[in-house]
């Protein structure tokens, strides 16, 4: 059995951002994960990560985020962690073909997906005008007429982001999700540039080259240059459960900000697998807090 430092479960951007500078302090790192499962990876082009004004392409940023963090020494092993356990004063990481690994710490950084709509032509015009992140792509929509669809506790701020870059917004939702408590709705139903529709679903996403119009269940078309879907995201933390690490109502791994902690001393958790909005430069952030941590705990244990 190999034994390291600390193992890093999960190759986007918080583990590979805390592979980096553990990896960089000396210390021996390993990386269980595929930089291709992970979302960045599936992001099409970035656009929103500072110093990169011309973009990059989501697996370009990951493929040279691997290439960093093993210049200075982390290992990437591309098989999946299944389980945690304890074992005195370490940790055994069990992966999807059996093999185990010990070490004295664990990052746990396995982010999380988006929800798909289930909406015919979603999938094949993915990058081509449908998009998942309005805080990431709205800039790209600059005077376009969008459509903001979906429910959820975030689809209340996409739409008063989006409304204030495009040239028309129609949001498609049930009333109660657009966060009335929040005052979005009375915000939005004031924009002589949104409308809102509360009683039909979007059956097709229409284009051949590019997202042109959606269908509604009625029949209904209404023409488009892109299609906000805000569906929220699921968490993969279903590795944490091995070893009874808390999560909240959304299955989001709770932890002790900025340490990185969570309830199970030695395991830390970063990027969007834990609480807080997912983009990447927080993620990029959560990983080197979590690193800083690790090399905390490896000197005092």
């Amino acid at each position: 059995m190999e034994n390291y430092d600390c193992i890093i479960i999960g190759a986007g951007p918080a583990g590979l951002s805390s592979a980096l500078y553990l990896s960089r302090a000396g210390k021996k790192t390993l990386i269980l994960g595929n930089i291709y499962d992970s979302t960045c990876a599936k992001a099409g082009m970035i656009w929103n990560y500072p110093p990169l004004k011309d973009g990059v392409s989501g697996i370009d940023w990951v493929k040279s985020a691997l290439e960093h963090a093993k210049k200075f020494g982390s290992v990437n092993i591309t098989e999946n962690a299944v389980e945690i356990k304890k074992e005195k004063k370490e940790f055994i990481v069990k992966t999807n073909s059996l093999k185990e690994f010990r070490s004295k710490a664990v990052v746990i950084a396995t982010g999380s997906a988006h929800k798909k709509a289930g909406i015919k032509g979603e999938k094949e015009l993915l990058y081509k005008g449908v998009s998942y992140c309005a805080v990431c792509d709205a800039p790209l929509f600059k005077d376009k007429d969008i459509i903001l669809y979906g429910s959820g506790p975030r689809i209340g701020s996409s739409a008063v982001l989006l409304k204030n870059i495009v040239r028309k917004l129609v949001v498609i939702t049930p009333e109660k999700e657009l966060g009335i408590e929040s005052n979005y709705l009375n915000e939005i139903k004031k924009s002589s540039n949104t409308a809102v529709i509360t009683d039909k679903r979007i059956k097709e996403i229409e284009g051949k080259e590019r997202v042109e119009s959606i269908v509604l269940e009625n029949g209904d078309k209404i023409t488009c240059k892109g299609v906000f879907i805000e569906m929220g995201s699921v968490p993969s933390s279903i590795i944490a459960e091995s070893i009874g690490i808390k999560t909240n109502e959304r299955g989001e791994i709770k932890v002790k900000y900025p340490e990185m902690k969570t309830n199970v001393k030695g395991i830390f958790s970063a990027g969007d697998v834990t609480e807080g909005v997912k983009q990447i430069g927080k993620a990029v952030g959560d990983g080197i807090n979590s690193a800083m941590s690790v090399l905390m705990f490896l000197k005092s244990s």
